[in-house]
């Protein structure tokens, strides 16, 4: 394949607010608004946060039809990729090893054995606040 499977998701995740990994989990966004932190005095754009639920991982297709499209591969190799990443992941998760979505998060497990989601805020995936920057009010 041309990209990973991250670059991957944080594309679908552009233009979809769930990608879902299957056997894994999913990625889930959900919209915030403006807001202003009184404590800091600053206005923040709208934007949305991002989450992770590992109970949802049935294929919904978006992601393997993503595949077919970018990588120009069929619907079973599409899946094999996907089922790879998967294992690959989970033996990673095993280790106590963390996976890295870049300008999305990270996974790893934690003491209980499930998956942990730790966002990274670097990205705003709402696409009418792009470019927009928090203000500093004085």
């Amino acid at each position: 394949m041309k990209h990973s499977i991250e670059k991957h998701i944080f594309e679908l995740l552009k233009h979809h607010d769930c990608v879902i990994i299957n056997g894994l989990g999913g990625f889930i966004l959900n919209n915030r608004p403006i807001f202003l932190n009184q404590i800091t005095n600053t206005i923040h754009p709208a934007s949305k946060l991002i989450s992770f639920n590992e109970k949802l991982n049935q294929n919904d297709g978006l992601l393997a039809n993503h595949l077919i499209e970018v990588e120009g591969i069929g619907y079973d190799e599409a899946c094999l990729e996907i089922l790879k990443f998967v294992r690959k992941s989970k033996l990673r998760l095993q280790n106590n090893e963390t996976i890295l979505f870049e300008k999305i998060g990270e996974l790893k497990l934690n003491d209980s054995q499930n998956i942990e989601f730790f966002p990274k805020s670097e990205f705003n995936f709402q696409q009418s606040s792009y470019g927009l920057n928090s203000i500093q009010l004085t």
